[in-house]
């Protein structure tokens, strides 16, 4: 959704909501080990919006415990991210920060054949 131009321009690229076909990128991604190129396999995207996510997972009987938004990510996604102590990548001190993760913490309640 969000890309990186030049060493101070980050832009929108697509919709936060995603169209029904999805999003067609030309490119594969290794999460396993970004120095090795990934192969150029399409694939088809789609984004997740928050509220998506904690919809169905409420409407499946999971409740929720915490969501905790989170201003780093396991992956540099621009140059100038920075690696930090807690092993992730963040903006540096002098840029703003937004949301890249979360932490999404649910339970299933107990079943009782006596309910």
């Amino acid at each position: 959704m969000i890309e990186g131009g030049a060493p101070d321009d980050i832009t929108i690229r697509d919709d936060y909501f995603s169209p029904p076909e999805g999003y067609r990128e030309g490119g594969g991604v290794s999460y396993a080990d970004t120095t090795i190129p990934a192969a150029a396999t399409p694939t088809v995207q789609w984004n997740h919006p928050l509220g998506e996510v904690v919809t169905i997972l409420v409407q499946t009987g999971l409740r929720i415990d915490s969501l905790r938004e989170l201003g780093g990510d396991v992956l540099p996604q621009w140059d100038r991210m920075q690696p930090a102590e807690d092993r992730m990548y963040r903006m540096p001190p002098d840029k703003p920060s937004i949301s890249l993760m979360y932490v999404l913490c649910t339970h299933r309640e107990a079943w009782s054949s006596t309910a």
